[in-house]
């Protein structure tokens, strides 16, 4: 018969904590009848089984789209996924130290850096902001990586 069918779906784009397949959408035939209404199985898939193989498939791998394939596994014809890119990185500044503090007390912060979105990040910068009640140790922020940057001073207004 050759029949097809489009049907929109719409979905809104929501934050997650992250994870690549966090925005995957999957979908897969679950049934299916002829038309006198008699329940049908499909020749080449298992309509309905959803399972860790054919969850393994992500948009663009050879078994995405494959509607010719008579595997009943993870290339499934009956099973498809499709995705967004999303760009999304967040970060978390801590520091354990407990008060009160001293003038002279050097007080260490911990940067972690979270990409909840579906692409890869790399070559990532942070930049911090020193406030005036607060001096760069050159000593022992350099061997970490940091580079001090004198701050422009403000302009007159």
């Amino acid at each position: 018969m050759c029949d097809t069918i489009c049907v929109p779906l719409r979905l809104t784009v929501i934050q997650t904590t992250g994870g690549e397949k966090d925005w995957i959408n999957y979908s897969e035939i679950t049934s299916m009848e002829d038309e006198t209404g008699t329940p049908r199985e499909d020749v080449d898939s298992t309509p309905g089984s959803d399972g860790p193989d054919e969850r393994d498939v992500e948009p663009g791998d050879d078994a995405d789209d494959d509607t010719t394939s008579i595997d009943e596994g993870g290339e499934e014809d009956d099973h498809d996924p499709a995705g967004i890119e999303v760009y999304d990185l967040a970060q978390r500044k801590t520091t354990v130290a407990t008060g009160p503090f001293r003038y002279g007390d050097i007080v260490k912060f911990t940067y972690e850096v979270f990409n909840q979105g579906s692409i890869q990040a790399s070559g990532i910068d942070i930049t911090d902001y020193i406030p005036c009640g607060m001096r760069y140790v050159s000593a022992s922020n350099n061997a970490l990586g940091w580079t001090y940057i004198m701050p422009l001073p403000a302009m007159p207004q």
